[in-house]
């Protein structure tokens, strides 16, 4: 018979925010920690996601989010849910946006959930891609340079010199489904189409633009690692993406396990270094 001890008996939940229900990280969890017999349930969209519908889901609840909601709107919502699985169960976060609002909402949410406590603040500026370059370069880890614009101004005075082809990103973890400049990881192949962009995102929008390492010259590696209450890294995986959709630009479609002990030396030294844990 399991106990609680073993901790398999402790449920989690899978929790995401925004409507993309083909998401493969998120059956991955589902999956994993179901085959050891850990009650796993989700928030969904519909009864019929991949992750609902997976024989290793112990029950899932219908939560039509878009990421438009007031925060506090999501915690009560979260909390509700919590209220029905009926014992204290774990968060998994399986986008920026759930990391950060499980961050910034530690005090509502820890009546009804289980997550490591996180320095306030960090979680959002992982997230961000405009902190994270700066976490980066304060802690010597190497980036693609990047450059954050917020006007027109910005923008024309970086296509005057900037190298093209570049990288267009959302800056912040909220900005993409509320008020995104680009659906996704954007490459531009000229300052006109940077114009473009731009004037078609209007003078509130806000994105960064990276250096552009081409195809033939890149590797897409992967980093999975579990940071103790020290920050010191007890569990950690490398691997390398060999397919994305979008193609070249998007999510995880394929990808493999491959040993790289420099880039796990440096993830951990990272995550040490901002104070990471979970």
């Amino acid at each position: 018979m399991k106990t609680r001890k073993q901790g398999r008996t402790v449920p989690a939940l899978i929790l995401k925010v925004g409507q993309y229900p083909l998401h493969s990280g998120g059956v991955g969890a589902v999956r994993t920690l179901g085959r050891f017999g850990v009650p796993v349930y989700v928030t969904t969209e519909d009864p019929l996601t991949p992750a609902a519908v997976s024989r290793y889901t112990a029950g899932h609840f219908r939560w039509r989010t878009t990421g438009h909601e007031d925060p506090a709107d999501l915690v009560d919502g979260l909390t509700a849910i919590g209220r029905q699985i009926g014992e204290p169960s774990v968060l998994v976060p399986v986008d920026d946006e759930a990391a950060v609002l499980i961050a910034e909402y530690a005090g509502e949410l820890s009546g009804h959930f289980l997550f490591p406590p996180i320095r306030p603040g960090l979680s959002r500026q992982l997230a961000s891609k405009h902190e994270l370059f700066g976490l980066c370069r304060q802690h010597g880890v190497p980036a693609p340079e990047s450059v954050y614009v917020s006007s027109a101004e910005e923008v024309a005075a970086y296509a005057e010199t900037a190298a093209f082809p570049v990288v267009a990103k959302n800056a912040e973890p909220w900005v993409r489904r509320r008020a995104p400049a680009v659906a996704g990881t954007t490459v531009l192949r000229s300052a006109a189409e940077l114009t473009a962009l731009a004037a078609a995102a209007g003078r509130s929008a806000t994105f960064i633009l990276q250096d552009y390492v081409p195809h033939d010259q890149a590797e897409d590696w992967i980093v999975h690692l579990y940071c103790d209450a020290g920050s010191n890294c007890l569990v950690l995986f490398t691997g390398v993406k060999l397919r994305s959709w979008p193609p070249n630009t998007g999510a995880t479609a394929s990808g493999i396990a491959v040993p790289n002990p420099a880039l796990a030396d440096l993830a951990a030294r990272f995550c040490k270094a901002v104070g990471f844990h979970g």
